[in-house]
């Protein structure tokens, strides 16, 4: 974010040089009306040191680079101005997150203050989701992601799911939906929150997927049925331990990897190629349109050739 002749504008700073972007390609048109009632609000940086505008769903933050402590005394009056505003009815909730070292994090636990409307949303599709669970911002593409991984993977009520790094449990309300077992890993503590809502039935265990390997190791274990497994890690990719135990312990039958990384992806692709996968097939995703942002979608299957001795 930033201030140019009294007014906030958004843009990028891909090398340190910010390039406005007026109304953002990206997000539904109500996002950027309502951005530009909020911006024309804000008091100037000398008052808020505004840093980032996060949209996940129908949540907005306000990351500014302050203490909690010395926002605390502009509440009333924030409140009080965003409260007057005529804003998008998809527009749920408005958090100021006072966060004094935001630039290499965008969120700490501490400096949450909620200004307008309430705690939690629901997307399109019925996902609840809070300020700092992600949601795509091109739902129904998303959802169209899904559908292909459920095509392939062919979930059953005699299969059991690995899903890692599940996020809110839209994969998982998938899975348990065709009537399959179903285990989800998130490192976020609020998405898991929401995916007991979002995908009930299913169980999900909070933490990073290569910590709860002994816990995903016992479900796999204990649960009968087809091995399968769903895979959307961040762009550092699978962790290598958890890349090991789909290996050599889960064994899926089919995977399904979405991908942010063409570079992490091809690195994984090449470990399960090794072990006897083969890659079925790789599908992209313009999931952040306008921007050289595209996921990938490969869909693995497990080469049961027997080996001859």
């Amino acid at each position: 974010m930033q201030q140019q002749q009294g007014a906030w504008r958004w843009g990028m700073e891909p090398h340190g040089e910010f390039l406005p972007l007026g109304r953002c390609p990206i997000h539904q048109p109500w996002i950027n009306d309502a951005a530009e009632s909020i911006m024309a609000a804000l008091p100037g940086p000398e008052t808020l040191p505004l840093r980032y505008w996060v949209q996940n769903g129908n949540q907005t933050t306000l990351v500014c680079k302050i203490k909690p402590g010395a926002v605390e005394p502009l509440l009333p009056e924030l409140r009080a101005k965003l409260a007057a505003l005529n804003l998008p009815e998809a527009c749920k909730a408005i958090w100021l997150h006072a966060h004094p070292a935001a630039g290499r994090r965008m969120f700490a636990k501490a400096g949450w203050f909620l200004l307008r409307g309430q705690l939690w949303s629901e997307t399109s599709s019925g996902l609840r989701h809070g300020p700092t669970s992600f949601v795509q911002v091109q739902e129904n593409l998303h959802q169209q992601s899904l559908d292909e991984a459920a095509r392939w993977l062919g979930a059953n009520a005699e299969s059991k799911v690995l899903d890692l790094y599940c996020g809110v449990g839209a994969s998982l309300r998938r899975w348990r939906q065709l009537g399959a077992q179903c285990l989800g890993v998130e490192s976020s503590s609020e998405a898991v929150f929401c995916t007991a809502e979002n995908a009930p039935g299913s169980s999900s265990l909070l933490g990073h997927c290569a910590t709860r390997l002994p816990q995903i190791r016992e479900w796999s274990i204990q649960t009968p049925g087809l091995a399968l497994a769903y895979v959307n890690p961040p762009r550092m990719g699978l962790e290598p331990e958890v890349l090991r135990f789909l290996i050599e312990s889960y064994q899926p039958q089919r995977l399904a990897y979405l991908s942010c990384s063409p570079g992490t992806l091809a690195r994984d692709l090449k470990a399960f190629s090794s072990a006897g996968w083969q890659v079925r097939d790789l599908q992209p995703y313009d999931f952040f349109a306008q921007t050289q942002h595209i996921e990938v979608l490969a869909l693995l299957e497990r080469d049961q050739t027997p080996t001859r001795s």
